[in-house]
């Protein structure tokens, strides 16, 4: 019994850390149809504002994220999807 559940902790925890360094992985690649829609919300926060940007499909916490995440990608031009999904996965932990 004591082996069984032994056996059910070590593969519950290999696949956990299994599935983060997949998604980690996954950071390098742009691979989602909504960035560019999020890069676009980023873009106008930091331009107009938050209650100006403001519009339908997220809250205004979302937008705010945005704005942030777009002054970050201004650091990593080359992968400027890399703050949005990383703020993705820290609200997913």
């Amino acid at each position: 019994m004591r082996d069984k559940s032994k056996f059910i902790n070590t593969l519950f925890y290999s696949l956990v850390i299994f599935g983060i360094v997949i998604r980690v992985w996954g950071f390098f690649y742009n691979g989602n149809q909504n960035l560019i829609s999020y890069k676009e919300i980023g873009q106008n926060v930091r331009t107009k504002g938050l209650a100006e940007s403001f519009g339908e499909g997220y809250f205004p916490i979302a937008f705010l994220i945005f704005g942030l995440n777009d002054a970050l990608s201004q650091f990593t031009p080359n992968i400027w999807w890399w703050p949005y999904k990383a703020s993705n996965f820290a609200f997913e932990v």
